[in-house]
């Protein structure tokens, strides 16, 4: 919740920035890029737990965007590891 916080900190930092130099609402092609690497560690994470974090991604004005693993160099042998990248919903 502190990554995402910082993320959000920052989002707008940059806005502001923005704003200030151009005296314009930012068309949010700067906004950062997020990749989120998960691996599923624990046997007795459930479903529930994974949907409470990706609300919390959501809530945070973002949204995880799942890359295709054949996008991923050497993803067959990282079968348990899922890259996200994480985008800004507005």
């Amino acid at each position: 919740m502190i990554l995402l916080n910082k993320f959000c900190v920052q989002r707008r930092r940059l806005d502001n920035d923005d704003n200030i130099s151009t005296n314009t609402q930012s068309d949010r092609t700067n906004d950062p890029i997020v990749l989120l690497g998960y691996t599923q560690r624990r046997r007795d994470m459930s479903p529930e737990d994974e949907a409470r974090f990706f609300a919390l991604v959501k809530a945070f004005g973002m949204e995880a965007v799942l890359i295709p693993s054949n996008f991923i160099p050497h993803a067959e042998k990282y079968m348990l590891t899922s890259l996200f990248e994480l985008r800004w919903i507005n």
